[in-house]
């Protein structure tokens, strides 16, 4: 480090303040570069709200309509409700979704329907509730009812699964399947 036209004392100080600061420069540099990496490889980590993450896996086929089968969209987990909250009719014994989804098919005044699959209420299982609606008064979160809605004219099958990691389950237009 040689200064033309300088003293050598005041080479050699300047020569140090030169080095220092190069030398913080680069640490500076360093860990710039190094933040910037962690962002980069965390980047998509974690969310500023904390409560759920959640991954969707859909599978889709498409096929040839069925003839005379019930054609639908099949909701899992969710009761569907009419605008005014009544049933249509309430039928007992009813074999599955399918058969309750067939007896909405077979009455001209029903849209759409819930069945008790697996409700915790046993009085209730095997429940078929025909809707005047398709389900105008919202769709509710409800463990072990199906619900379906009529005049789905679409030949894909769509089958979705979601897992949530963290948080409550809900019931969303994730689970509904269309056959």
């Amino acid at each position: 480090c040689l200064l033309q036209h300088e003293p050598l004392l005041i080479q050699s100080h300047l020569c140090r303040l030169l080095r220092r600061a190069l030398a913080a420069m680069q640490k500076t540099l360093a860990t710039i570069a190094a933040v910037f990496l962690a962002a980069l490889t965390l980047q998509g980590c974690g969310s500023t709200s904390g409560t759920t993450s959640t991954a969707t896996v859909t599978t889709t086929t498409t096929g040839p309509p069925e003839p005379e089968t019930c054609k639908g969209t099949f909701m899992s987990d969710t009761d569907c409700i009419s605008a005014d909250s009544s049933d249509l009719k309430t039928l007992k014994k009813v074999a599955d979704a399918f058969a309750c989804c067939v007896a909405c098919k077979e009455d001209a005044d029903c849209k759409g329907w819930s069945y008790n699959e697996n409700t915790a209420d046993e009085k209730y299982k095997k429940y078929c509730f025909l809707k005047a609606d398709a389900c105008v008064g919202g769709k509710k979160p409800t463990t072990g009812v199906v619900s379906g809605m009529l005049n789905v004219t679409d030949t894909t099958t769509t089958t979705t699964h979601t897992t949530t990691t963290t948080g409550p389950h809900t019931a969303s237009e994730d689970n509904m399947i269309t056959i």
